[in-house]
């Protein structure tokens, strides 16, 4: 049986033969580096990819292709890919397995009335948004800005914890 899956930036068509060893295949049109696709134990295809917001190694059933979902580092929503991506060939290099699956989490620092805290997550914020630690008129800072906002203009991500699906973290181990 063969394995057959598309590239995820140019939508050229793969097929490999399903014995194949490879994690990874270079697409013969764009040339960039895919994830093969692999069933799970029970035979479901699995989506590998990389959480756009934090880097953090994630996986998903297929069928949650194109679905909003959760990130479990960083608690970020985001669309699952239509298939498994890698952008490079592995590196094998020390400092590359040190850094491999770790995510790069967004950190979030707080200030009310004139009292600095931090740094926090999204996940953080999510839970002393629920209980009521924090308010929509708490400032708060993150790399990237400019300035200090109030939390109101982040209310939509501190409330999407509960209304999407919260998605696996890959396994470190083969």
């Amino acid at each position: 049986m063969n394995i057959e899956f598309s590239c995820g930036k140019c939508g050229q068509s793969i097929t490999i033969d399903n014995d194949t060893t490879y994690e990874t295949v270079q697409c013969p049109a764009c040339r960039c580096w895919l994830k093969v696709p692999t069933p799970d134990a029970a035979g479901t295809m699995t989506i590998h990819f990389r959480c756009s917001n934090c880097d953090g190694l994630l996986r998903s059933p297929a069928e949650q292709a194109q679905k909003k979902a959760q990130c479990p580092h960083c608690y970020e929503t985001i669309v699952v890919p239509k298939e498994s991506i890698t952008t490079s060939p592995r590196d094998t290099s020390p400092t590359a397995k040190a850094e491999a699956g770790k995510p790069k989490v967004k950190l979030y620092y707080l200030n009310e009335d004139g009292k600095d805290s931090g740094p926090f997550t999204l996940g953080q914020l999510q839970s002393m948004w629920q209980i009521g630690k924090i308010t929509a008129a708490t400032s708060y800072f993150s790399e990237g800005m400019n300035e200090w906002r109030q939390l109101a203009d982040m209310i939509p991500a501190l409330e999407s914890k509960t209304d999407i699906p919260r998605l696996k973290a890959k396994s470190k181990t083969p």
